[in-house]
């Protein structure tokens, strides 16, 4: 379990430091709605994921992976955006991959005859 968190950390290191690199270049660079919203999708799915009860469980079988996949694709893109800032897209990534984390331990965990 702590090898699948690392490798997604270290994948999450490797676009960061990609995209510092890229947009390294750019003198005016700011913050717009794609920084805002790559950060506030995986603390809006965090607050989802703890605050929901577990009997309405279906919404976060749908919920998290969608909301995951939507908020990895934003990040990415705010990250590769020439004029963008970086940092809070950075910090949703890692949200995101830790998201991710979950979900594919707790998808292991769901579809294998397994008790955790």
């Amino acid at each position: 379990m702590t090898a699948i968190f690392t490798i997604i950390f270290i994948i999450g290191i490797l676009l960061v430091g990609l995209a510092v690199y890229m947009g390294r270049d750019i003198e005016y660079k700011q913050y717009t709605w794609l920084s805002y919203l790559s950060l506030g999708i995986p603390i809006f799915l965090f607050m989802l994921m703890y605050l929901i009860p577990s009997s309405a469980s279906g919404i976060l079988l749908i919920g998290l992976p969608v909301g995951t996949l939507i908020s990895l694709i934003c990040c990415t893109v705010a990250l590769f955006k020439k004029d963008e800032k970086n940092i809070l897209a950075a910090i949703g990534l890692f949200l995101t991959l830790i998201l991710t984390g979950v979900i594919v331990i707790f998808g292991i965990f769901l579809f294998t005859p397994y008790a955790p």
